[in-house]
């Protein structure tokens, strides 16, 4: 099974610039190398962040590319995004009983769990990531429906922290990563976990569950370990990721592989004869 990740597009009105570029000239690039090298995909995850302040104008601008997949395509939010604009202009967002953006993608075996980290309602607008009680339940909830398929959990803010100081500070609140740590040690099936928001390409393991992110379409965070009182943007080439799932493999263990696919730059600066290793 292939699954294809993009994040953090923040995307403007028609002809806005965001850093002083426009994310749809990089996000259309992004989908023109999707659909023609990734047509058996099941579909694309956004993990946050699509727009740049939540707009209706910025959604509509957003789903008028994303209408350009030849796959589905489903949203989670980020800290830049709102839920009721989002709501309206969106496919496939769901709230839950609470009016949190959280649902389920059914996928074979596997099942996707998109999470909503934005403050509640009401609260002062920051950056940082929540999960409060009321969304940890939901959680509770679907872990226990789904007990028998393979999950993957996906959200934009890290529950943890990652070495690049100055997004740290914008994670997700501590008591509430503990808290969704504890939720899926409860389980044996959590298989890996997506997020965007660091503009940047990580993996690793968050205690024995894996994990990957990826370059922003838009713009990018730069690698400063020491710097926790500014976040430093930069410009390097954007990328999307292609999951690779094999849950069927007879001889091996089933695996989850994670490329990272640069696509600024098309076949034609590729050598063009094989090379002999």
């Amino acid at each position: 099974m292939k699954i294809i990740q993009i994040t953090d597009t923040h995307y403007g009105y028609k002809g806005e610039l965001i850093y002083g570029r426009e994310p749809a000239f990089f996000m259309q690039l992004a989908i023109q190398s999707i659909n023609r090298e990734h047509k058996d995909a099941k579909f694309c995850i956004l993990t946050g962040d699509v727009t740049n302040k939540g707009t209706i104008e910025s959604y509509e601008y957003l789903k008028s590319d994303l209408d350009k997949l030849c796959m589905p395509y489903y949203v989670l939010l980020g800290n830049h995004d709102e839920r009721k604009n989002a709501l309206k202009i969106l496919p496939h967002l769901e709230s839950d009983s609470n009016g949190f953006v959280q649902y389920a993608i059914k996928c074979d075996n596997a099942i996707f769990l998109m999470l909503d980290t934005l403050q509640a309602e009401g609260e002062v607008k920051t950056h940082g990531g929540f999960f409060c009680k009321k969304r940890q339940e939901w959680l509770i909830n679907q872990l226990q429906i789904y007990h028998d398929k393979e999950i993957y959990v996906c959200l934009h803010h890290a529950p943890f922290n990652t070495g690049i100081v100055s997004m740290d500070s914008m994670r997700l609140r501590l008591e509430d990563s503990i808290k969704l740590y504890e939720i899926l040690q409860t389980h044996t099936n959590i298989r890996h976990l997506f997020f965007g928001h660091y503009h940047s390409t990580l993996a690793g393991k968050w205690g024995n569950i894996s994990f990957s992110s990826l370059k922003g379409i838009n713009h990018q965070v730069k690698l400063d370990f020491n710097d926790k009182d500014n976040v430093w943007m930069e410009f390097r080439n954007p990328e999307y990721s292609v999951i690779l799932i094999d849950e069927k493999m007879k001889e091996e263990p089933p695996t989850l592989c994670v490329h990272f696919r640069d696509f600024m730059f098309h076949d034609k600066h590729c050598i063009k004869e094989p090379i002999a290793f």
